[in-house]
């Protein structure tokens, strides 16, 4: 075969092989204080609401907000969003789509690079730890808006979720190796956890203060190398649906 045909071919496939959603329709979201959410169901059908630029990122790189830094501010606009995909995707597959979405229609560009950041240090309180000690190998969260609870967790675990919720790096210093069941509310609802910017005093004290009154655990700030997802560029999508 002739080496130039060769190379048409191999281009070819490799444009086949990029992963694409079809039939994608991308709109301003409707302003009606209609939560975030993604849905990609069976069905092939992708349903995207009320979805700000970060929130996609996130969802398309499996990262945290805290995570994403950007040359410029992000923009804040939030966007619905309609697509198909093939039925049956994987979960990685599925975030191949979205990444090309990014690409394609935002113009994303992205690298990662190793930054130090604000973070916490998670540790036993001076007061002496409020956790019930278990022997399960499973462990499982549920959240609500001013709660959390956990069974069979290590402090790894909730070392991972605790930095969802106060939107920084919290790293486990306790020492602790066994699995703990507990209960942790607070007063404040809202801590804020996807957004960028530091939390605001109140919600995090009162949280924090939980805690340590609850679980015998406080959350000691310092620094800490995290691996950081750069945007390098992006820009607001042309808002126009394309059909397969």
């Amino acid at each position: 075969m002739p080496r130039r045909l060769t190379l048409l071919l191999t281009a070819a496939l490799l444009v086949a092989e990029t992963p694409r959603f079809r039939a994608v329709s991308i709109r301003p979201a409707r302003a009606n204080g209609e939560a975030t959410s993604i849905s990609a169901g069976l069905t092939g059908k992708v349903t995207i609401r009320h979805a700000t630029l970060r929130d996609l990122i996130v969802w398309a790189y499996d990262t945290s907000g805290y995570r994403i830094a950007a040359t410029s501010p992000l923009a804040a606009d939030h966007y619905d969003i309609d697509a198909k995909t093939p039925v049956g995707i994987s979960a990685a597959r599925y975030r191949e789509l979205l990444q090309s979405l990014l690409a394609d229609h935002f113009h994303l560009k992205v690298h990662r690079d190793r930054k130090t950041t604000p973070a916490y240090a998670l540790a036993i309180d001076e007061q002496g730890l409020k956790l019930r000690a278990t022997r399960g190998s499973r462990g499982k969260f549920h959240t609500a808006h001013a709660s959390l609870s956990g069974e069979n967790v290590s402090m790894q675990e909730l070392a991972t979720r605790l930095s969802a919720l106060v939107n920084r790096p919290v790293l486990d210093n306790s020492g602790l190796t066994g699995t703990y069941t507990f209960n942790l509310t607070w007063s404040q609802q809202e801590l804020k956890q996807r957004r960028p910017a530091p939390e605001p005093a109140e919600a995090l004290n009162n949280f924090r203060a939980a805690l340590k009154t609850q679980l015998g655990l406080k959350l000691s700030e310092q620094e800490s190398p995290v691996e950081m997802l750069i945007v390098d560029h992006a820009e607001a999508p042309a808002l126009t649906t394309s059909s397969e």
